[in-house]
């Protein structure tokens, strides 16, 4: 994944003042892959009602509901 797309949420974080664990970090990366919740549990070695439980709190402190609108969070401009 290209920096960028992470290093866009961050920013976008630290402009709202929203910390994220490097867990969450992690899994947003992963979201902004393209990963189903599957995946992401594969890839960080966890269950996957981990991963949901951690989408549920990253999506609080982002004040979203689903990937779209974290994506949307992260890249304003975007033509969607």
């Amino acid at each position: 994944m290209p920096e960028g797309r992470v290093t866009a949420l961050l920013m976008a974080a630290l402009g709202h003042r929203i910390r994220l664990t490097p867990r969450e970090r992690e899994i947003v990366q992963a979201i902004l892959d393209g990963c189903t919740n599957r995946e992401i549990a594969s890839r960080l070695s966890v269950r996957e009602q981990s991963v949901r439980n951690a989408l549920t709190v990253i999506y609080g402190k982002f004040h979203v509901r689903t990937r779209l609108q974290l994506a949307r969070v992260a890249f304003p401009t975007e033509n969607w």
